[in-house]
């Protein structure tokens, strides 16, 4: 592999963070500088600016000054346009739909957790959130850097097609275990749990559970015969 082509593969991961809050953002920002993060953090104050960015919009035209985003922190109290509508947009454009999300909120309020996994959330952080949880994520954001590859291919899988929190759904519901178990051990609702089941099988064009389980087999997420 060309020298050049194996340093994109193994670039620091591009963050976006979409926070109105200065105050916090300075926080999160200031973290990541503790930690010695090499990756660059782009900034958007409202849901407008990031919707912007996203579809490269104005000043965010140049996409050598402004590259996609590798993962979105998003706070959802946002400006003119809310995060959850910032997320629901990011996942109905085939070419961001997998870029990780997480959610930073305010709120402990389960709906509004569920309603941003229905709308492709890969994670949750509630503020305020601990210095050792920015630190933890932190973390993180460095092994996902080291493992980084290019922007997400267009050609995906049939399990790519699945957020990371239906594929949990998934594995678990394949398993056997029932959708109160599931939303017990996900700490969702059990609504939620069939919420997640019924879109599946709509984005995987499944008809029944036995259908799906046989899909999961086939993908490797389960070894039941």
């Amino acid at each position: 592999m060309p020298a050049s082509e194996e340093q994109k593969l193994t670039r620091p991961a591009q963050i976006l963070l979409v926070e109105d809050n200065r105050t916090d953002a300075e926080l999160t920002l200031g973290v990541f500088r503790q930690a010695r993060l090499t990756n660059a953090v782009h900034v958007a104050r409202t849901g407008v600016e990031a919707l912007d960015y996203f579809l490269g919009r104005g000043e965010f035209a140049n996409r050598e000054r402004h590259p996609l985003p590798d993962l979105v922190l998003l706070h959802l109290k946002t400006p003119l346009v809310s995060g959850n509508q910032v997320l629901r947009e990011i996942k109905s454009q085939p070419r961001l739909a997998r870029i990780p999300v997480v959610i930073l909120t305010s709120s402990k309020e389960e709906g509004e957790r569920a309603l941003g996994y229905d709308f492709g959330a890969d994670s949750y952080l509630v503020k305020p959130i601990a210095f050792g949880d920015l630190l933890a994520m932190a973390g993180q954001i460095e092994d996902y850097s080291l493992t980084l590859n290019v922007h997400p291919r267009l050609d995906t899988s049939a399990l790519d097609m699945l957020s990371s929190r239906e594929r949990q759904v998934l594995r678990l519901l394949v398993e056997g275990n029932s959708s109160v178990v599931i939303a017990q051990t996900l700490s969702l609702s059990p609504k939620t749990v069939e919420t997640y089941r019924s879109r599946m099988m709509q984005k995987l064009n499944i008809r029944n559970i036995l259908e799906l389980v046989k899909f999961a087999i086939r993908q490797g997420l389960t070894s039941i015969e």
